[in-house]
């Protein structure tokens, strides 16, 4: 079932690339933060719906070629400085993401899948996800 929903959305992205290229008439205009933004929901949707376990029992290790031409493409679209800039940010909330949504989509991708380890380094920037249940003022 995996499969057959990452081949679907592969001819999406496929098609979507074809019309860019030929140029018709209504197709859907790609800009540079509508590139942006398809690289992310395909890496998104590439991490979510490849199994790992199928791509070890096969011997399979690399990505898809026709998803390694659709992601140039799309990043073809984008300014090399604004993608090297933008790649580290869509990494960390793709990641992000990725772990969130796990509940949701675990049970019908599997738990290998989404498992990743947190890192062990805090970073002070992310905003805290709990309130302090009383102040920590010393008397």
């Amino acid at each position: 079932m995996l499969k057959s929903c990452m081949v679907q959305v592969v001819a999406a992205y496929e098609k979507l690339s074809e019309e860019k290229q030929s140029k018709k008439e209504g197709a859907f205009p790609v800009t540079q933060s509508r590139a942006l933004q398809l690289l992310y929901d395909l890496r998104y949707l590439n991490i979510v719906l490849t199994a790992k376990a199928d791509e070890v029992k096969s011997g399979r290790s690399k990505p898809d070629s026709r998803i390694e031409k659709v992601t140039d493409h799309l990043e073809a679209l984008i300014d090399p400085f604004d993608l090297d800039v933008f790649t580290p940010h869509l990494n960390s909330n793709l990641h992000r993401l990725v772990q969130r949504t796990s509940v949701l989509f675990g049970l019908v991708t599997g738990t290998e899948n989404q498992l990743a380890p947190r890192s062990s380094t805090f970073n002070s920037q992310e905003p805290h996800n709990i309130l302090p249940l009383a102040s920590s003022q010393i008397r």
